[in-house]
Formats: structure tokens, C-alpha cells, sequence
């Protein structure tokens, strides 16, 4: 997105800042997913890849309120401070 003018450089910057926080949720979601399936694999390691997978995709929709709270009270606590 080119910005000629000052009015659409901070459309741009308001499409990067969007874009930017997108890109926290899915970067904390794939943290939590990872937590997840190493937590499967400690807690029990007699199992095949695919339960890992299954058991840590359960594990990602049940912390995902979570989550996602955790994301959005940081960003407001971010955003607040100077």
C-alpha cells in the first residue's frame, strides 16, 4: 500500500498496526500449541505422533479463551503505557 499523503500514511499504518496484532494472537496460539504438545509428550510417551497431535489440538481449543484474554489484557496493558 503506497502513502502519498499524510491521511493515507496513517491508513497505512493503521493496516500494519492490525496486521501486527493478527500476527500476536496466531504467534501466541502456535506457543500454546507447542506447550501443548510437549506437555503430551512428557506427560506420556508410549503413544503414536498422531494421538500427540489429536491430544494437543484438544488441549489448544480448551486454552483458547485463555489465550486469547491473556493477548487482549496485554495489548491493553501495552497500550496504556507511555
Amino acid at each position: 500500500m503506497a502513502a502519498y499523503g499524510l491521511y493515507t500514511h496513517i491508513a497505512s499504518n493503521k493496516f500494519r498496526s492490525m496486521l501486527l496484532l493478527a500476527g500476536l494472537f496466531v504467534l501466541i496460539y502456535v506457543l500454546v500449541y507447542a506447550g501443548a504438545l510437549l506437555a503430551e509428550v512428557v506427560i506420556d510417551s508410549g503413544r503414536s505422533v498422531d494421538d500427540y497431535l489429536m491430544a494437543a489440538s484438544r488441549d489448544l481449543v480448551a486454552a483458547f479463551p485463555y489465550a486469547t484474554a491473556a493477548a487482549v489484557l496485554w495489548i491493553i496493558n501495552r497500550s496504556s503505557m507511555p
